[in-house]
């Protein structure tokens, strides 16, 4: 049990566990507002996306940043940010699609990010840029990479 909550105390951890079952519960939710049948290989392998890559690749991402940007305030938050979004996002939202194509066995793994990525990228900047550019995101959400 030691070694249990000796992992759990991991900020990566908590952000990469966080950060997977978010996708897998967005995916839930997707599926649940357009009425599909429920695909648990697609909830499982949003949840692989977010546990496996994006949590601990934005967690590392984000202790660089601290690093050369340290602050917590609404300017330094919206520097990150900015700078999260010109430079690693659209690898993020390719790598979303590639890997959700290799897991789902596809033949042609690029087809689906170069159909996808730029919309996705471009609504991406629109929502995230001002949702994590908050007060709150300032203050408290930065917390989560400081091991």
């Amino acid at each position: 049990m030691k070694v249990i909550r000796r992992i759990w105390q991991s900020h990566l951890v908590r952000n990469a566990v966080f950060v997977g079952w978010t996708y897998a519960t967005s995916e839930f939710a997707q599926q649940t507002i357009l009425g599909e049948n429920y695909d648990v290989t697609k909830m499982q392998n949003s949840a692989i996306w977010g546990l496996c890559i994006y949590g601990p690749g934005n967690y590392i991402w984000y202790k660089f940043l601290d690093r050369f940007m340290p602050g917590k305030s609404l300017q330094v938050a919206l520097k990150k940010v900015v700078l999260e979004k010109l430079t690693v996002s659209p690898t993020w939202c390719a790598g979303f699609y590639i890997v959700q194509s290799i897991l789902e066995r596809r033949p042609d793994i690029f087809a689906e990010a170069k159909q996808k990525m730029v919309p996705t990228y471009f609504v991406g900047c629109a929502f995230w840029i001002p949702a994590q550019s908050t007060v709150p995101l300032a203050s408290s959400a930065f917390s989560y990479t400081s091991d």
